[in-house]
């Protein structure tokens, strides 16, 4: 604030400017060094919460720090990031989430889903969602506390959405018009599941196009594709009986599929044919030219090595979404909103910006146009290079410094709870020392007595069996 009330002075020449300016930015640089440190671990100045212990019973309070992110200061020490002036109040979130396009419901127990898209509080054969799932399904008819987040609120997670699609299992391809999947974006299948694939369990996205997907258990892409269809290798023909010979091949009458590797002539390997399989013999089937397994193919060659897998089965799936664009717009820590968060729960510890206030954040991070207007050169970079700069300068430093009164109150409010909580636990430790002490002392002397005790019973018997050895001898004594 000194260094521009000098700036201020327009006998001040421009390198007396550049001076004032120098130091000012070593200031900001510092203050800017500052709000990355920790100590064990903790960040000192940030929105992270430490729980204090305030007894013996282990009950806790959340102790916050002061945030030097926050829109107050982080304007005043500006250093090239983008500068708007708020035309409505909005909240700086403080952890990365989603604002939803649609009334998510956030659920207080666990609940099924079944494909149908019957919702149950207990198991009915479909897909589990733990307590606390953000749905986009209403699910209050058997989950009375679900809480209701209406359309654009920031929520924490992004919530489930679900749809069916087609697969083709020739080529593990699945089809959903417009799925707004991407690459790595996790899904789950509900019941029943694709062939090839299991109910509730995680999958990674590889997008083909807008349309059409693949599936992987692994999150590289490369590895672990999801076979959808059935596939029988080394398949053997015997011409003679028009039959097809494979252990455990898998089939069911009706199965639509294509010989890939043809080890016989007359058998294309681009045509669809229909299996029909031997009611008497597990291992054989034969091939059908129409779905009414009427015409069985033919051929005049015995083939080996062949291989059949299913062709296309367009069958419906359920997909759970866990995250991406598909349901709400990601919004990363530090953004900002028009709707209050700490209302819902989903951010507590948001931080409000008054309309009128000086905020920062790059247009490339989020663009806050709809509710801001872009400030000049002079906000994006804090500065005491002229007059004009110097006294935008010390309008934001002022409103920092009175931010800093308020955080000062609030850390001595903090302060004199933790001394209050320290002083407490000084003296339960003390309660307990003695405590444990009269308990040691108790033993010590209660085994003691019990020792005195048996001694003196051990002195008695030895005493006793003494007396009694003697008698015996001394009645020998008389008889001689």
């Amino acid at each position: 604030g000194e260094l521009a009330m000098l700036a201020l002075d327009t006998t001040k020449s421009a390198e007396d400017l550049g001076l004032y300016n120098q130091e000012f930015i070593q200031i900001k640089d510092y203050i800017n060094a500052t709000v990355g440190q920790t100590y064990n671990s903790v960040s000192l100045f940030s929105t992270d919460t430490i729980p204090v212990t305030v007894d013996s019973e282990g009950v806790t309070f959340a102790m916050s720090a002061i945030n030097l992110d926050a829109p107050t200061y982080k304007s005043a020490i500006n250093a090239g990031t983008d500068s708007w002036k708020l035309t409505a109040d909005a909240w700086q979130v403080t952890k990365d989430g989603y604002t939803s396009s649609s009334p998510t419901y956030k659920t207080s127990k666990d609940l099924w889903r079944t494909s149908l898209g019957a919702w149950a509080a207990t198991d009915n054969g479909g897909i589990k969602f733990a307590s606390g799932s953000y749905l986009n399904e209403s699910v209050t008819a058997v989950d009375s506390g679900t809480k209701t987040i209406a359309a654009g609120n920031f929520v924490s997670k992004n919530a489930a959405e679900y749809f069916t699609g087609t697969t083709n299992e020739l080529t593990n391809v699945l089809t959903k018009t417009a799925h707004g999947f991407v690459d790595g974006q996790v899904v789950k299948f509900g019941t029943p599941a694709p062939t090839g694939a299991t109910a509730d369990t995680a999958y990674y996205v590889d997008k083909l196009d807008s349309d059409t997907f693949k599936l992987y258990t692994n999150a590289d892409l490369t590895t672990g594709l999801v076979d959808l269809g059935k596939k029988a290798t080394a398949v053997t023909f015997d011409h003679a009986t028009d039959v097809f010979t494979k252990a455990s091949h898998g089939f069911v009458d009706g199965d639509k599929v294509q010989v890939t590797t043809a080890g016989a002539s007359g058998i294309s390997t681009t045509t669809d044919y229909y299996v029909k399989v031997d009611t008497t013999d597990a291992t054989k089937f034969q091939l059908h030219t129409t779905s009414a397994l009427t015409s069985a193919l033919t051929a005049t060659v015995n083939g080996t090595a062949m291989v059949i897998e299913t062709s296309k089965i367009d069958g419906t799936y359920t997909t759970l979404v866990k995250a991406g664009t598909a349901v709400g717009t990601e919004i990363k820590k530090g953004s900002f909103i028009t709707l209050d968060p700490t209302l819902t729960g989903e951010n507590p510890l948001a931080t409000k910006a008054a309309s009128g206030s000086v905020v920062v954040i790059n247009k490339s991070v989020q663009d806050i146009s709809a509710f801001a207007t872009e400030l000049s050169a002079d906000y994006d970079n804090v500065n005491l290079n002229s007059v004009a700069g110097a006294q935008i300068a010390i309008d934001l430093v002022k409103k920092a410094t009175i931010q800093i009164a308020t955080d000062r109150a609030k850390l001595g409010a903090m302060q004199s709870r933790l001394n209050f909580t320290h002083e407490r636990l000084t003296v339960t430790k003390e309660n307990l020392s003695v405590a444990i002490s009269r308990i040691a002392d108790v033993d010590v002397a209660e085994e003691a007595t019990q020792y005195a005790r048996y001694q003196i019973l051990v002195q008695s018997g030895t005493s006793m069996l003494r007396e009694a050895n003697a008698m015996p001898q001394a009645a020998l004594k008389l008889l001689q």
